[in-house]
């Protein structure tokens, strides 16, 4: 199945109903691309052994993350199984992103993807990996991806980026009440952003945390939020210092890979000189709401 996500070509290759049910509006009209003809190419194979190749161990996190010995043969990410801590999951990709293999062991576990709702482990697994891939792929394509709520007043998109629990989500759905069908929710998680013809646009895409907040779209970004709670309502805007430290912390960069952070660092330079980043210290209510749409509008 070829998905458009942010007019970036990608082709799925697998058995995967999370995936496609919440990529579905992102099918591409026209599904006879050739697979050398898409951006960014994943394949998810169920074996019954999975090989892990030799390597150094870069990142841990929830997964881990190895640089192959020959560097030019890419990396690789293993996920491991609640049963014994064993990989049931690896996915192997080029230095670029652009072609990328899963690998995973069949699995009856399940993971709670929100209250009351479970899917398969593999299933929702492989769906994470393909965002990773995805926002890997698309720093060489003038894009970054931004932990955030988003959304647009008007035809202008909005960003509203904090650490999680801050209340991010909370104040665009405030916006939502405030002003209905003036707005439009994008993504309540990982929006991306792409500099299209010169102009950051901001775009949806299917990972979107924990809710099922995402369209299929892209407009034009006018402002960037960084929120903090306080016990009043204020806004002010930052000099390109300071909006550059709060804005790193909140982007999916590649620490991993030092040439790709390069590519990934003139990206978020290069939004910052162009879009108008604001410190907002809030309250959870309309107030806020409103002090921001007169400060951007």
């Amino acid at each position: 199945m070829i998905y458009d996500i942010a007019g970036v070509l990608v082709d799925f290759s697998g058995d995967n109903d999370f995936l496609k049910a919440r990529s579905s509006i992102f099918e591409a009209k026209d599904q006879s691309v050739h697979t050398s003809a898409s951006d960014l190419s994943i394949t998810a194979i169920m074996t019954d052994t999975i090989y892990i190749p030799d390597g150094e161990l870069i990142l841990e996190e929830l997964s881990k993350w190895y640089r192959k010995i020959k560097p030019e043969e890419g990396l690789y990410i293993t996920m491991h199984s609640k049963r014994g801590n064993v990989v049931d999951t690896i996915l192997e990709t080029d230095p670029g992103w652009r072609n990328v293999v899963i690998r995973y062991q069949k699995s009856d576990l399940r993971f709670p993807v929100k209250e009351n709702e479970y899917v398969n482990w593999n299933q929702y697994h492989i769906f994470q990996l393909a965002g990773i891939a995805f926002r890997n792929r698309t720093l060489s394509m003038d894009s970054i991806t931004i932990h955030s709520s988003s959304f647009s007043i008007d035809g202008r998109g909005i960003i509203v980026s904090a650490p999680s629990g801050t209340g991010k989500s909370t104040h665009t759905r405030l916006w939502k009440e405030r002003y209905a069908d003036r707005v439009m929710l994008i993504n309540d998680d990982r929006p991306l952003i792409r500099f299209l013809n010169g102009v950051p646009m901001l775009c949806g895409t299917p990972w979107s945390g924990s809710t099922d907040i995402y369209m299929d779209t892209k407009v034009p970004l006018s402002s960037i939020v960084m929120l903090e709670r306080a016990a009043e309502n204020s806004i002010r805007r930052l000099d390109t210092c300071s909006a550059l430290q709060m804005l790193m912390p909140r982007c999916f960069l590649p620490y991993f890979d030092e040439s790709l952070m390069n590519t990934a660092m003139k990206v978020v330079e290069r939004l910052v000189c162009t879009v108008p980043i604001y410190l907002l210290r809030c309250r959870p209510d309309y107030e806020a709401v409103e002090l921001v749409q007169r400060c951007v509008s």
